[in-house]
């Protein structure tokens, strides 16, 4: 009886033997202990790929050889941890499941594997156990019984005890196994034929090839003229193998659809640096299933500046570039050395450097060798031959490569405290000028802006920043520099680093950068605490331009009624009163506390007066009865001389303030007793005056304003005031403590926001908490 999950593998086998008569020959299930195993058996050439869908396996089937996408390293271990054995480490694999195949009768061990298209490339046979071809997982022949096949959380592990036939592998034959594991892969090209070793024979060779085109016609000329491409692509001439793919593709469109005629001319626009072009080409249907094709779309994505996403595909497909004419193979080895460095497999990198050096390279190729050679050392840990290797680069005309050298030198010689930051910094900037234009520039944009921050050097560092956003747009990482300009610009303005610039420096960093000023209440607290510093050392000015562009373009709500009245405040210390009323006219709106209501009306008031409107002042603070109003009315009428109504507004101010007859003082209360007193006595209100020094005569005597108040209050001779005191009571008048007195006062002391009523103080820890949380 079978159990469901055999039941459900029938029912799959079923249909597919019925589905799949043209490419199976058979399907059957085996029994296993555990697991489900179907054996499909599939007419020549026919193999599997694989894909996953959550837990769900799916399989197709194509013509194409059986290779995995990824192979499994087998590492010979004769002095493992409990003897002799082989370790194939991956992460997690299966529990292994033994089997009989039923047509052949071998036993078998299988392991299932997780990851996707991790296998076996090829065949390895030892005295004791072979270990099987497979797309996916392992499979072990075991030709001894006792062999012990297990899964571990690393890898998988075969042992038998003390007695498992190994011997130890060199690392050179180490990387030359890995490089023939990848398999014989698919090719379409075959260009041996076509290269020439002198440029004699190449001149005499073309001169051939062209006269077969001349000569032929139809399709006779379209097999000439690929053999005239080919002819230029193997001898390194690609402008020229494209002219002429060009040309036969507008002779006969439907040549374009082939696969050599796609690779040819995506590899020739590789070599051009006219990688968008190469992708398309090699991204075409005819090319999906080519290992051939794989090779060169990894070395453009290499190319574009992600080497470390192309490394591991170049490594598989590396033994194409062996293959290849001296001109195609050399550039393209030393792709495959670079990426087996990138991977850390130093070993594979140097032996396609030894057989470079073997090739004859130009000077040019040798400087890349030797840049190669440098990141080979840096892997193992050896900065002294890395950086000798790229020294040796820095004097090369090979201008991308000599950037590159220079680039990893400095940054090695940084990173071991051999140079300076600012020497660095100089290196680098030179080096922007060297070479220009791909992924070099914008990985050189961005090291430049670390390094320029670090130094706290803030308006170069968002420089390289934002050239790199603008150059590279299409780029990858682009949004994520562009994210780090913005939260860098924001930390220097919300915490104390802008406070360590020079005041000019600072609004100049800000103009130049402002667009990166965030939305909602980090914005706001930006620009707050800038307005604040300018306000605070007088730059007035530059105060009021930036909060004026918050008023008018980001503000809405209470909070833009509160901006507006700092902003009139500014206008007023600056003696701008017709400013000052349009900034408040400009920045009405509904919903405000009561407290910035009254203060903007005073505000306003104090600015028609400014404009010499004292009556409209009055007119507009008559109905208001708080201290606020009193004070302005007191001023406007001290002003202008009226002495008996400012006098009148003074005694209101006073009970305001809480001072109370015989009771003791503030300085404050004092200061509004004295100018009341100045107010009497100008006004020849002797009786008046002689009332205040009975009322608070006493408590002023224990305040600083005692010499001040005996001078206005005492009492003159027959109703005269003494000559002697005259001109020191309007010396006194002139100290009048006036309402924008008060604020720039306030300004001194608490800074610009401290002026109005706090309307956005609920929003500046939520801006705070934003920031640090970015």
């Amino acid at each position: 009886k079978a159990s469901k999950v055999d039941m459900d593998a029938l029912i799959l086998a079923s249909g597919v033997d019925q589905f799949g008569r043209p490419i199976f020959k058979s399907v059957k299930q085996i029994p296993v202990k555990i697991g489900t195993a179907l054996r499909i058996e599939t007419f020549k050439r026919v193999n599997t790929s694989m894909a996953r869908d959550g837990n769900d396996w799916i399989f197709h089937f194509f013509k194409q050889p059986m290779r995995p996408a990824t192979p499994i390293e087998i590492k010979v271990q004769p002095e493992g941890p409990n003897g002799p054995r082989l370790f194939l480490p991956m992460a997690k694999p299966g529990k292994p499941i033994g089997m009989t195949d039923p047509l052949v009768g071998d036993n078998l061990v299988v392991v299932p594997v997780h990851a996707l298209g991790h296998g076996v490339a090829r065949k390895f046979e030892y005295p004791q156990l072979e270990i099987l071809p497979s797309g996916q997982g392992l499979v072990v022949r075991p030709k001894i019984d006792g062999l012990k096949v297990q899964a571990q959380s690393q890898g998988i592990e075969m042992s038998f005890g003390t007695k498992l036939a190994i011997s130890p592998v060199s690392d050179e034959m180490a990387a030359s196994a890995r490089m023939a594991a990848t398999g014989p892969l698919e090719k379409l090209l075959e260009l041996d034929q076509w290269e020439v070793k002198k440029l004699a024979d190449f001149n005499e060779r073309k001169k051939e090839l062209l006269a077969d085109v001349v000569k032929s016609n139809g399709a006779k000329r379209e097999v000439e003229r690929m053999n005239l491409a080919q002819f230029y692509f193997a001898n390194g001439f690609h402008a020229e193998a494209l002219g002429v793919l060009t040309r036969l593709g507008a002779e006969s469109p439907a040549i374009i659809e082939e696969p050599e005629y796609r690779l040819i001319r995506g590899a020739s626009n590789y070599f051009l640096r006219r990688l968008s072009e190469a992708a398309n080409d090699l991204s075409h249907a005819s090319l999906e299933k080519n290992g051939e094709a794989n090779f060169w779309r990894a070395a453009v994505i290499a190319s574009s500046g992600e080497m470390l996403a192309a490394a591991a595909e170049l490594r598989r497909t590396g033994s194409i570039a062996q293959g290849y004419p001296r001109a195609l193979k050399i550039p393209t080895s030393i792709l495959v050395a670079e990426a087996a460095v990138e991977l850390g497999d130093v070993t594979t990198a140097k032996t396609f450097i030894k057989a470079l050096k073997n090739a004859d390279p130009s000077e040019d190729q040798k400087a890349e060798i030797n840049y190669i050679q440098g990141k080979a050392f840096n892997v193992v840990d050896d900065p002294d031959g890395a950086i000798d290797k790229w020294e040796k680069v820095l004097g090369s005309r090979n201008m991308r490569i000599r950037a590159k050298a220079a680039l990893a030198r400095a940054n090695l010689m940084l990173k071991h405290n051999r140079i300076e930051r600012k020497e660095a910094i100089a290196e680098l900037e030179k080096l922007r000028f060297v070479w220009r234009g791909d992924r070099f520039e914008f990985d050189l944009l961005r090291r430049l802006a670390a390094l320029y921050l670090e130094q706290g050097v803030y308006r170069n560092g968002l420089r390289a920043l934002r050239n790199a956003v603008d150059y590279y747009r299409s780029n990858d990482d682009t949004p994520q520099v562009a994210e780090q300009m913005a939260n860098v610009f924001s930390r220097l303005y919300l915490t104390d680093a802008a406070e360590k610039m020079p005041p000019i420096t600072a609004i100049a960093l800000y103009k130049e950068f402002k667009e990166l000023t965030p939305a909602g209440a980090k914005g706001d607290e930006i620009i707050r605490k800038l307005a604040d510093r300018l306000a605070r050392i007088d730059l007035l000015e530059q105060a009021a331009e930036i909060l004026e562009g918050q008023i008018r373009f980001r503000l809405s709500g209470p909070l833009r009624s509160e901006v507006g009245a700092r902003l009139a405040v500014i206008y007023l210390l600056a003696r701008q009163y017709d400013r000052a009323l349009n900034a408040l006219d400009l920045s009405v709106e509904e919903g405000l506390l009561p407290g910035l209501t009254s203060q903007r009306r005073y505000l306003k008031a104090r600015a028609m007066m400014g404009l010499e409107q004292q009556d409209r002042a009055i007119k507009l603070l008559k109905d208001d009865k708080e201290i606020g109003a009193d004070s302005l009315r007191a001023e406007i009428f001290w002003k202008s001389g009226d002495w008996a109504k400012a006098s009148n507004s003074l005694r209101r101010v006073i009970r305001a303030n809480g001072a109370e007859k015989e009771q003791p003082l503030t300085e404050r209360q004092a200061g509004d007793v004295l100018n009341y007193a100045i107010s009497l006595a100008l006004s020849g209100n002797e009786r008046g005056l002689g009332l205040v020094r009975r009322d608070f005569g006493r408590a002023v005597e224990s305040t600083s304003l005692k010499d001040a108040f005996r001078l206005v209050t005492a009492p003159t001779e027959l109703g005269m005031i003494a000559p002697n005191s005259v001109l020191a009571r309007v010396k006194l008048a002139e100290n009048f403590k006036t309402f924008l007195g008060e604020y720039r006062k306030k300004l001194k002391e608490k800074g610009l926001s401290a002026l109005t009523d706090q309307t956005a103080s609920r929003d500046v820890d939520t801006a705070n908490k934003s920031l640090e949380q970015s």
